[in-house]
């Protein structure tokens, strides 16, 4: 039979467990505060903008989970600090986000959810010129796009930066990938500038002639020194060209020279290189859970 609890020492523990409570509400009172201070800083600067900086959240989440490890759930802790970075995010500046939900997957609207807080307006739309429209329209600040694919063309959308420049900033999930179902992705696309966290994936757009296949594209940009990963493609019939999306580790900015060797490189081949963006590496599989 075990022995009865010892009530004297539970009431202490409960006590030491308020305290700590207590202690915590006042550390995110004086985070807050330190952000409230930031955003003042920043406020003329971001003229509305989203507050969100993805490169800075991914560092942060990187360090706790790495902190935590072994003392404390890292699913559950970095679950917890993207509430937090969401908060502290729309404190600076409120937004909204579109997301764009495709048939088969309907867990990218919970990705989205996680990721930006369970109080950030969220917009459903049924497809990706909707939510880039959402976008331009400002009545939304960030849309969440599926993975592009043959049925998903809305990176196209993105060379065209005549009327909003877009960029993709981020890819969702960043942390806990486990806990969703197998193959739903999106990237996290603003009219705001990518910035690197120390492991970070670009993406840019390659336009080509027609008959460059997608083995021969790969094949040039290896010769150029690039070692990329072809995501999507489409044609162009109306000129006769077609268009490739990669992606290259690292985060070469538009105007790279690593870029521009490209298209020296290949210049009979590749007409141009349009960077779209750039994300913060996810978490592997068994860090974030």
């Amino acid at each position: 039979m075990a022995p009865p609890p010892d009530h004297e020492e539970l009431e202490n523990l409960r006590r030491e467990v308020d305290r700590l409570d207590a202690a915590m509400v006042d550390l995110l009172a004086e985070r807050m505060r330190v952000v409230q201070a930031i955003a003042r800083i920043k406020q003329a600067a971001t003229n509305g903008r989203p507050a969100i900086r993805p490169g800075r959240e991914a560092v942060i989440l990187r360090r706790l989970a790495e902190r935590a490890a072994g003392r404390f759930p890292t699913a559950a802790l970095l679950r917890m600090w993207r509430e937090l970075l969401a908060a502290t995010t729309r404190a600076q500046a409120p937004f909204t986000v579109a997301v764009q939900v495709p048939p088969d997957q309907p867990a990218l609207w919970d990705v989205a959810r996680d990721h930006f807080g369970s109080l950030t307006p969220m917009l459903r739309t049924e497809s990706g010129s909707q939510a880039l429209r959402l976008l331009a329209e400002d009545v939304s600040r960030l849309a969440v796009l599926p993975l592009p694919g043959e049925e998903h063309g809305w990176w196209i959308s993105l060379l065209d930066t005549s009327v909003l420049p877009l960029r993709i900033v981020a890819r969702l999930p960043f942390s806990n990938p486990g806990t969703y179902p197998e193959g739903v992705d999106g990237f996290v696309v603003g009219a705001i500038e990518p910035e690197p966290s120390g492991d970070d994936v670009s993406l840019i757009a390659v336009e080509t002639v027609e008959d460059v296949s997608r083995a021969r594209l790969l094949e040039l940009l290896g010769a150029a020194g690039q070692a990329p990963r072809w995501l999507a493609g489409r044609r162009r019939s109306e000129a006769g060209h077609a268009l490739h999306l990669l992606e290259l580790d690292g985060f070469p900015m538009p105007h790279d020279p690593r870029l521009d060797h490209v298209l020296a490189h290949a210049r009979e081949h590749v007409l141009r290189c349009v960077w779209l963006g750039g994300y913060a590496r996810p978490l592997p599989v068994g860090e974030g859970v």
